[in-house]
């Protein structure tokens, strides 16, 4: 028998009431897309109002096959990842200002042969 999943994202005691429910409708918009069902969509939308929902909901989501459980999870999870700045560890997603350049040709990083100024 599967043991039954830990509380993530939005079924967790400890997340904010306003971003449970912005949680709750990302993940109904996953599972429409990933995993069609119905009552499994009424199930999350329920939840927005009442915690006992969220508790059938959860329960339905640990019911979908693997694969399309997998896809929902690895989205949500990349959705609602952290973004740090510079100042933090890590690198912010999509920096459009980053002036490094590659050690060996002197170009901006990213930067093709085509596209590097004349000089």
């Amino acid at each position: 028998m599967v043991a039954a999943a830990e509380p993530f994202g939005p079924f967790r005691a400890d997340v904010d009431p306003v971003e449970r429910v912005a949680q709750l409708r990302s993940l109904r918009s996953l599972v429409r897309v990933f995993a069609p069902q119905r009552e499994l969509e009424l199930a999350l939308q329920a939840a927005e109002t009442d915690a006992v929902h969220g508790a059938r909901a959860l329960i339905m989501f640990d019911s979908l096959p693997p694969l399309k459980r997998r896809n929902v999870l690895a989205t949500f999870a990349y959705i609602h990842a952290p973004i740090y700045d510079r100042c933090r560890k890590g690198t912010t997603r999509n920096s459009s200002d980053d002036d490094r350049q590659d050690d060996r040709t002197g170009r901006a990083i990213g930067q093709t042969q085509a596209s590097s100024p004349r000089t």
